[in-house]
Order: C-alpha cells, then sequence, then structure tokens
C-alpha cells in the first residue's frame, strides 16, 4: 500500500528524475548552492541563460531559435519575437532547471507563468546545445532540442 503510493506521488510528478535531471514541478525558490559530488540545480552563465530563454520562447511559441532575440535587464531575460509583423515581448527567469515566464506589456510585465495549471517548461543544457521540455497539466509532454550557436 505505501509502496503504491510512493510510487503514484512519484509518478504524478511531484519529483522526477528524467534525462538525468532532477525536477521538482512546484519548487519556485532562488537557486541553491551547487554541493560538490551531489545532484543539484545548476548554475547557469549569462549566455548560457540567454540561449536557455530563447530557446524556451522559441519552443513555446512554435519559432525558429534565430528569430527569438535576447537581452538581459535586472531581474530577467527579455525576449522577443516578431510574427505577421507584431512584436511580441516575453519575461524569462532561469530557476534551477525550471524556465518560467511572463509577457510584457507597455505597463510593464505581466502574470508569471507558475500556477499549478501552467505547464512547466525545464531545460538541459549540453555542450551541444539545449533540450526544452515541456510538461502540461494533463501529463503530456513536448521536447526540442536547440543547437549552439
Amino acid at each position: 500500500m505505501i509502496r503504491s503510493l510512493f510510487f503514484a506521488a512519484f509518478a504524478a510528478g511531484l519529483m522526477s528524475l528524467a534525462a538525468g535531471q532532477l525536477l521538482d514541478a512546484e519548487d519556485t525558490s532562488p537557486p541553491k548552492p551547487i554541493v560538490p559530488g551531489t545532484l543539484s540545480e545548476t548554475r547557469v552563465s549569462t549566455d548560457d541563460t540567454q540561449l536557455v530563454c530563447r530557446a524556451a520562447v522559441a519552443a513555446m511559441f512554435h519559432r525558429p531559435l534565430n528569430d527569438v532575440r535576447a537581452a538581459p535587464e535586472a531581474d530577467y531575460v527579455r525576449t522577443s519575437y516578431v510574427k505577421e509583423g507584431v512584436r511580441y515581448p516575453t519575461a524569462c527567469q532561469v530557476r534551477g532547471l525550471r524556465v518560467r515566464w511572463a509577457s510584457i506589456f507597455a505597463d510593464g510585465v505581466g502574470r508569471w507563468r507558475d500556477h499549478a495549471l501552467d505547464e512547466k517548461v525545464y531545460f538541459r543544457l549540453s555542450s551541444k546545445g539545449v533540450t526544452i521540455r515541456q510538461v502540461f497539466s494533463d501529463g503530456t509532454e513536448l521536447r526540442e532540442n536547440f543547437p549552439r550557436g
């Protein structure tokens, strides 16, 4: 009984170990320090943070990576792409192995997409590029790989 409850909770996404990444679906806390020799959240360079944000926006909004621009702001990375002559700006933050985003409007940053029913966006960096993994509230997933450079 306890064993089946554990596996049900594990499968429900409370904590998942997939593709070598620790994924905590509800964690919105700031990144913790890396402890050598343990599976821990990663620190990401400014350049890689911009790549992750560009890739996440490209994956979520079905745009080519080269169409998404990124620039660091004080508390987030500002990303944007153009579709049918209209520029769509977003704010992006990398927290641990998760990406969170919000639309940017004329009067400021909109709602951060971190509600339980919003999709969860994870990333994995490698020397070859970044993989974006979107997990939706119904349990379905999308993955997309983006090369560096």
